[in-house]
């Protein structure tokens, strides 16, 4: 006999799942996105809309910098979710967005290493 499965997100049990809701608007996800870029925090989008679709939204209004961060936010939105889902552990949104924008400084300071692997201070 099959169990059900439930189609809720398992987070906020206030829609089902889909990319979108995860990664924009379930609550723990807004609360993330409250508290990064000013542009993001306004930005409308509705259950049914398509996250790909959103992202070309924020990439037409977004410099390379701000975009790079979306994805970052993004992806962390996603690994918060997943740390819940499988090792029950949720993390403030916070704890989300500074660690997130911990990775990208650090991305782009080993970026800016030369062939010498110096640190490029310019």
């Amino acid at each position: 006999m099959r169990s059900p499965i439930d189609a809720a997100y398992k987070i906020c049990s206030q829609s089902r799942e889909t990319l979108t809701h995860a990664l924009w608007t379930c609550p723990l996800a807004r609360n993330v996105w409250a508290l990064g870029r000013r542009k993001w925090q306004k930005m409308a989008c509705d259950e049914d809309q398509d996250f790909f679709n959103l992202t070309l939204s924020v990439a037409q209004c977004s410099t390379n910098e701000e975009l790079q961060e979306w994805f970052m936010i993004s992806w962390a939105v996603w690994d918060a979710r997943n740390r819940y889902v499988f090792d029950n552990t949720q993390l403030q949104p916070s704890t989300i967005l500074s660690t997130t924008l911990k990775y990208l400084e650090d991305f782009k300071k080993v970026a800016k290493l030369g062939a010498t692997g110096v640190l490029s201070t310019t």
